[in-house]
């Protein structure tokens, strides 16, 4: 008897998702773009119902029919529901017209209302837009870009209904609403301590060479002439010895960097600056430490800043309200603008001189945020503004301030466009406008990239890029992970490469011979076909059980054809007929099994991260039916309650034996030190979305050493996306990969049928590598050395912004593999048992092995 695999109570309900036929039709110009792009709307948009209750195995899609309609699920680290079938679910949205543009022009910030088949649009004020119905509209994920009336939309993220602005219950009055929500501030807490951190600012001239080390830069005469227009006796400015003493060197250079820009050292027209290090580095640290340096100091003898304004997205709200009191306890007063305590309540605390809040609040509050004057506006994983079309980028660009700082970890990938959005936010108009930019650096650099390109125009192209990284470098600072490895326990890298089960290969191949057909009767102009059995190859390289369709008999008599056609039910057909799927039809999810269970009896903690709800979904049954205690964190966990779970997940006396993440809810910014085992159970187009995920357990506080696995079903289209990955230039280093905006070459459908194909090997990556090693492990001799490494990523790389020429070769390149282990099937008896993975030997064909210490 197969024991059920089906979610309890205490899992997340399942609901359809929009057939590949539903969706908005694509050229095959749409796949080179998921080839070559980092952040395509390539989520689960062709999707299918799932999960139900059974005895034995998984269900078939006659028996989940039955059983959706009364199963309920809940997260199992809390009690209340989140999401069931009957419940409304809430996004936040961007809509604008229907286009067939790549990049889209939208109108504004929305929310999207989901009912059971119902979805409604709306504006942020409350206004209904559009209106759609269809059961198709049931399982949206983050990334879909769909049509609600004569709306195009595109899904930002999923919020609570808590969240929504226009659910919100009116105040009764200014003075009822202070008295019922905003408690009295702590008496100990006034702005007047901070004197007592430091002494009276020094003369210039007059500090010892001991101290410094720790002064910012000082003003030149041409900066005096234009800012000190009252005379003012010049101070040095000096990083307090309390942070300083906490400061690694790259952070006191990430400082100073900070320093003369938003100062006006560096440049005494433009004060903004983007500061881009990799993830673990301390951006938030080198930042607090500039906010609180200038809110005491300035360097003629009065603070710069009184007012400061973090943007950052909901799930880090407390993150940094955590690390301001980590940093500088109750020396510093912040007043965090969340559902309990409203902006409005601000005025009645209002010499507090930073406040933090989503942006999301932003755009709700900016009228009453707009009358408060901001010395320094601070955007956390800034990349969000790179669409200056959006709200949150328009409003923020009318705050009347000059001194912006962007963070983020993630290089901006797309295309210059999105470049030049960020640069013009932080420093508007040092680039012209974007026409301006367009012909004088993005034309000519994108045109010397093409494969036909001559001589002539490569030469222009590489001159444009040296004038841009110049006129951009001195504003715009970036390094690498490598800096901070000697501070870390030891990492271990593991690609395991996992055979594909019999039904895999089958779905698989039937999946490419449902498109290959299509071809062959004359159906190549209906693109959409290429997406959606993209979509499907990857969900059978999770699990086969993740392509079931269901059909509730309602269809309109409109959609019988496209039904025909669908490549979902196709599937699902052929999946009935071999009896329905069972948790060992995942090779993945086996090896998964092993190493939880290898945990089982120690105080090791897990992460598994994936890039789709109903993956997570799956492994949550999975967890409760092997007894595995979880948390979990994705796109619908309240930005209240996210901070509080990832403590708790942290703290030493948690039970939880697994951490359920989201790639792309929390895959940046959080810190899960509490766990030493990472699994990426699968990949997103974006190498540094990966990169981002992977990094959430190797950074500071960690104490154990690290084990990073990343599961790919050999010979399937996830090898082709690792193997995309490595081949992209120099990612630690560029801000911009040009590369990734040529988007005019069309892949044939000889290419396609490539790019679908499953090949029958134990690893087509090292297949490529044309490695001659025995694959015991042994690594062999490589021509050329890491300097020459270098040169050919700077020689690829088309913008190089302040960086460290060592930390390209802390990037995960295709030649670089030549430097990893290399083990192949069968393996030796003690290397699967030091990774936790000895009872899934027979579920693994390679295993690509590195340890950074």
């Amino acid at each position: 008897m197969r024991r059920s695999f089906a979610p309890s109570q205490k899992s997340r309900a399942v609901q359809s998702t929009v057939s590949g036929s539903q969706t908005r039709r694509r050229g095959t110009s749409y796949i080179l773009q998921l080839l070559n792009s980092d952040s395509p709307d390539c989520e689960d948009s062709v999707d299918s119902k799932e999960s139900c209750s059974l005895k034995d195995g998984f269900a078939t899609s006659s028996q989940c029919s039955q059983a959706q309609a009364t199963e309920t699920m809940t997260d199992s680290s809390q009690d209340t529901p989140i999401s069931t079938p009957t419940n409304k679910r809430f996004f936040n949205v961007v809509y604008g017209k229907q286009s067939k543009k790549k990049h889209k022009t939208w109108e504004g910030d929305g929310v999207l209302e989901v009912g059971d088949s119902v979805v409604i649009l709306k504006d942020t004020e409350g206004k209904v837009i559009g209106r759609a119905s269809g059961k198709k509209f049931a399982n949206i994920e983050e990334g879909n870009q769909f049509y609600v009336g004569s709306k195009e939309v595109e899904i930002l993220d999923e919020i609570s209904s808590d969240s929504v602005p226009f659910n919100k219950q009116p105040l009764k009055s200014k003075e009822n609403d202070s008295k019922e929500s905003c408690p009295p501030p702590k008496k100990k807490q006034k702005i007047e301590k901070y004197g007592k951190m430091f002494s009276c600012p020094v003369k210039s001239g007059s500090v010892s060479d001991a101290a410094k080390g720790l002064m910012m830069p000082r003003p030149d005469h041409d900066h005096q002439w234009k800012f000190n227009t009252e005379n003012a006796e010049l101070r040095d400015v000096f990083i307090d010895q309390r942070l300083a003493s906490k400061l690694r060197p790259h952070q006191v250079e990430g400082v100073a960097f900070l320093y003369r820009c938003v100062v006006g050292l560096a440049n005494t027209d433009y004060l903004g600056a983007i500061l881009a290090d990799e993830m673990g580095l301390g951006k938030t640290l080198q930042t607090i430490t500039l906010v609180w340096t200038l809110l005491k100091q300035g360097p003629y003898g009065v603070p710069l800043l009184k007012r400061v304004l973090i943007v950052t997205p909901s799930s880090l709200l407390g993150n940094w309200n955590q690390e301001f009191q980590r940093w500088l306890g109750g020396r510093i007063m912040v007043y965090v603008v969340d559902q309990k305590n409203k902006f409005v309540d601000y005025e009645k605390q209002p010499k507090t001189p930073v406040i933090i809040m989503s942006y999301e609040m932003f755009v709700r509050c900016y009228t009453d945020v707009s009358k408060y004057k901001f010395d320094l506006v601070i955007c956390d994983e800034g990349h969000r503004l790179k669409n200056n079309a959006i709200k949150a980028s328009t409003l923020l660009n009318n705050i009347d301030c000059k001194r912006r700082i962007i963070l983020t970890g993630t290089p901006i990938q797309n295309n210059l466009q999105e470049f030049h959005a960020l640069v013009d936010f932080v420093n508007p108009s040092i680039l012209g406008t974007y026409s301006e930019f367009r012909s004088t650096y993005e034309a000519p650099i994108v045109a010397a990239r093409q494969p036909d390109a001559n001589a002539e125009v490569k030469s222009k192209g590489e001159r444009c890029a040296e004038q841009l990284n110049f006129k951009t470098s001195g504003f715009i600072l970036r390094r690498t992970q490598e800096l901070i490895n000697k501070y870390l326990p030891a990492k271990h890298e593991a690609v395991v490469f996992c055979k594909p089960t019999a039904t895999q290969k089958l779905l698989y191949e039937a999946a490419v011979d449902f498109w290959e057909n299509r071809l062959d009767n004359d159906c190549a102009q209906s693109p959409v076909s290429h997406l959606s059995i993209l979509i499907q190859l990857k969900k059978i390289s999770n699990h086969p059980f993740l392509i079931i369709r269901h059909d509730d008999g309602d269809e309109d008599e409109s959609n019988a054809e496209d039904s025909k056609n669908d490549v979902s039910k196709h599937l699902t057909s052929i999946l009935e007929s071999n009896g329905g799927t069972t948790e060992n039809d995942s090779s993945k999810l086996n090896v998964l099994a092993a190493l939880l269970n290898s945990l089982r009896n120690t105080n090791e903690k897990v992460v598994v991260v994936s890039y789709y709800k109903q993956t997570l979904d799956l492994i949550a049954a999975f967890c409760e039916q092997k007894q595995y205690t979880y948390s979990r964190l994705d796109g619908s966990t309240p930005a209240t309650q996210r901070t509080a779970i990832i403590d708790k997940f942290n703290s030493s006396s948690c039970r939880d034996n697994v951490f359920l993440l989201s790639g792309k809810a929390g895959g940046t910014g959080l810190n899960l030190v509490g766990a030493s085992r990472l699994v990426l159970f699968d990949s997103d187009w974006n190498p540094a979305s990966d990169q981002q995920a992977m990094a959430r357990i190797w950074r500071d506080g960690q104490s154990k050493s690290v084990h990073i696995y990343r599961l790919l079903t050999t010979g399937s289209i996830e090898e082709k996306i690792f193997q995309r990955q490595l081949s992209k230039a120099s990612l630690g280093e560029t801000v911009v990969d040009f590369v990734a905006s040529n988007s005019t070459v069309r892949l044939s459908n000889k290419e396609l049928k490539e790019l679908f194909i499953i090949h029958d090997s134990k690893c087509f990556t090292h297949d490529l590598m044309e490695c001659t090693c025995k694959g015991d492990g042994t690594k062999i001799p490589v021509d050329g050395d890491d300097k020459e490494n270098v040169e050919l990523k700077e020689d690829e790389s088309q913008l190089n912004l302040k960086t460290v020429q060592a930390t390209a070769r802390a990037n995960l390149k295709m030649n670089q593999l030549f430097h990893w282990q290399h083990h192949s099937s069968p393996f030796n008896s003690t290397l699967l048992k030091e990774m936790g993975l000895e009872m899934a030997e027979s579920y693994i064909s390679f295993v690509l092995r590195n340890t950074t210490s």
